[in-house]
């Protein structure tokens, strides 16, 4: 890493998500380290040839961001903010600061882990199919309940300190998925990348033409590791195809469905630009 230049002395830009998302399809640098910054919700990313602070600004779609590497400016971010941005991403934006960890041994195979999770969406669209072919104008209301047996959060409420935003559960990727249409999940494949085991979501939005790709690193839950791997990969793939009318629709009806898990003040923190 460069000593020559302090990220205190350096100014911070904010970039578009789509600017930055576009970057992070291209050659990326893995982060030596990432650790939270000041509590703010910036996060620090240590590289072999430069440190960088970043932070993703989701209501207002920015990412904001500035390096040592001195390789960024006003229009584009630099290598080093991109794939910090990808790393945070996939790591849902938690806290990822380097430790040790014990290894252990998923109790599923990628295979079982694959189909459970290609499962779960299968059997939505066999659901959706069934109530269209047998109600034709089943009241929505009725129908999300049905889907979800009024138990499954499709909508996350988080406070914030300019009032509420909404953000879809990963059961509500798959609704908004299923008003949709024309989306299929194409494949679900597991590869090792840095000792680490990564989820690649192939899904193909047949109304466009597009396919695309969600890819997801991290799981907690060891008994059902592929499964919660695959499904995270599926959601963020999802999450780069559905139209934002069809993520409004799911909002509006699980307000009206009561089907939101509302977050505690505590649990959010509001974010401020490094």
């Amino acid at each position: 890493m460069s000593g020559e230049v302090s990220l205190s002395e350096l100014k911070a830009f904010p970039y578009l998500l789509p600017v930055v998302e576009k970057m992070s399809e291209g050659q990326l640098i893995q982060p030596e380290e990432v650790k939270p910054y000041n509590g703010l919700g910036a996060y620090l990313g240590k590289f072999s040839d430069a440190e960088c602070l970043v932070r993703i600004d989701e209501k207002n779609g920015e990412v904001w961001g500035k390096c040592t590497c001195l390789q960024y400016d006003e229009g584009k971010p630099c290598v080093h903010i991109a794939s910090m941005f990808f790393y945070l991403r996939q790591n849902d934006g938690g806290e990822v600061e380097k430790s040790k960890s014990t290894e252990t041994k998923p109790k599923e195979t990628p295979e079982e882990g694959k189909k459970r999770a290609i499962n779960f969406v299968k059997n939505a669209q066999t659901t959706e199919l069934q109530i269209v072919k047998k109600l034709d104008d089943l009241d929505e209301q009725i129908a999300i309940k049905e889907y979800v047996a009024g138990s499954v959060p499709l909508v996350y409420e988080i406070p914030t300190k300019n009032g509420t935003r909404f953000e879809l559960s990963i059961r509500g990727w798959v609704q908004a998925m299923l008003y949709q249409g024309n989306i299929e999940i194409e494949d679900v494949k597991f590869e090792e990348i840095g000792g680490k085991v990564v989820a690649k979501a192939f899904v193909v939005d047949k109304a466009h033409n597009v396919k695309v790709v969600g890819i997801a690193e991290r799981a907690s839950n060891q008994d059902f590791f592929y499964t919660t791997l695959a499904s995270k990969a599926i959601r963020n793939a999802l999450k780069k195809v559905i139209s934002p009318a069809f993520e409004q629709r799911v909002i509006k009806e699980a307000i009206e469905s009561k089907l939101v898990l509302t977050l505690k003040p505590s649990d959010i923190r509001e974010v401020a630009p490094p």
